[in-house]
């Protein structure tokens, strides 16, 4: 027994009011009396309680009569706490006839080292996030550093480009009859790679000015009905060399709402767009409009290769990790879904996608009326 409380009565350790662990087990090892000092520390009375659900016992090696019977040696035994950590204690096991005593008292040298150790871990913890706290804030330096040379290489860009574009139509279209096949091939091969820059270039400035935050809508009041016919006639030629037909469903009525045209126009002909160049040749795109008094929904529903479970939650960030293949081996810079998104969200709107490998998607969008 721990030299203090050497001679005194059980009883009286059972009821002190000191520092005492207390625990008196019946002989299926259950606790059926205990001092206020162990109830403390387990934050319950353990009374009913299994031993092992008061002393943490991994090895399942420690049995109390065992114990007992060895003598008054001393055992350093760990209780479960309140607090969630484990409490060493020094205790020993004393055999009263019917019942087995566990009394002892908190081992203060591993107390001591538990709270350096707590207190160690403390300034790590503290040192660990003042190292990320700078790291973010370096890390929001850089991402708005990328956005804005984005916006002025996308800006700076353009014009250039415009006029090598400009000046190879010109070329081949005034010298098109003294011009040999190869060259103009090649011209022609030149003026679409220019537009795919454009298309690039384009791209990543919206993607700067929505990840700036900078976005400007200019509402105005606009049939839906007719901005998706102007889509789907806008992607009809693509759509055409592949053999898919694109039909468009027009739910009645569908009052007009307050919307950017421009932008709303963007995010769903990239959705329309999408749709084709990953649908089958022969296939069919469909576009559905239905309106109700609280919002538009408008759906994008293709049957082509389809996206894995794992790819969704991605798939409408900049340059995700998974791309479907696409059926006519277009270009793509990847932008596409992310700026759609940004464009639907910066009306209040949602995004959101229904697929399954191999059997199609199903792209919806749905804007808030009337407009918050």
């Amino acid at each position: 027994m721990p030299e203090q409380f050497r001679g005194q009565p059980l009883d009286a350790l059972l009821h002190s009011g000191g520092a005492v662990l207390y625990l008196e087990l019946d002989g299926a090892g259950t606790v059926r009396r205990a001092s206020p000092f162990t109830a403390q520390l387990l934050g319950r009375d353990p009374t009913g309680l299994g031993f092992r659900d008061v002393i943490v016992d991994f090895s399942n090696r420690i049995d109390p009569p065992e114990l007992a019977a060895q003598g008054a040696g001393l055992h350093t035994l760990s209780i479960s706490t309140w607090q969630g950590l484990p409490q060493d204690v020094r205790c020993c096991f004393v055999d009263i006839g019917d019942a087995v005593v566990v009394v002892g008292t908190i081992d203060a040298d591993a107390q001591s080292n538990l709270q350096k150790q707590l207190l160690g871990l403390n300034r790590q913890l503290a040192n660990l996030t003042r190292d990320l706290q700078k790291s973010n804030a370096e890390l929001a330096q850089l991402n708005q550093l990328k956005t804005q040379f984005l916006g002025m290489a996308s800006h700076d860009l353009r014009n250039p480009l415009n006029a090598v574009l400009s000046l190879a139509e010109i070329v081949l279209e005034e010298a098109d009859t003294t011009l040999s096949a190869d060259h103009a091939r090649l011209l022609q091969q030149i003026i679409e790679s220019g537009r795919y820059m454009q298309r690039i270039l384009s791209d990543f400035l919206d993607v700067s000015v929505l990840e700036s935050g900078r976005v400007k809508l200019d509402r105005q009041a606009v049939e839906i009905a007719r901005l998706a016919e102007r889509v789907v006639g806008s992607t009809e030629a693509a759509a055409q060399r592949k053999g898919i037909a694109v039909d468009l469903v027009l739910a009645e009525p569908l009052p007009a709402i307050a919307i950017d045209p421009v932008k709303v126009e963007q995010a769903l002909t990239n959705l329309v767009t999408n749709a084709v160049e990953h649908s089958h040749p022969g296939s069919r795109v469909t576009v559905r409009v239905a309106g109700s008094e609280t919002e538009v929904v408008l759906e994008v529903t293709d049957r082509g290769v389809g996206i894995p479970a794992e790819a969704i939650p991605e798939l409408f960030t900049p340059f995700p990790r998974y791309r479907s293949p696409k059926t006519g081996g277009e270009k793509s810079t990847g932008l596409g879904l992310s700026i759609a998104r940004g464009m639907v969200e910066a009306h209040g709107g949602r995004i959101g996608v229904q697929s399954q490998a191999g059997a199609g998607s199903v792209f919806t969008v749905v804007l808030p009326r009337p407009v918050p």
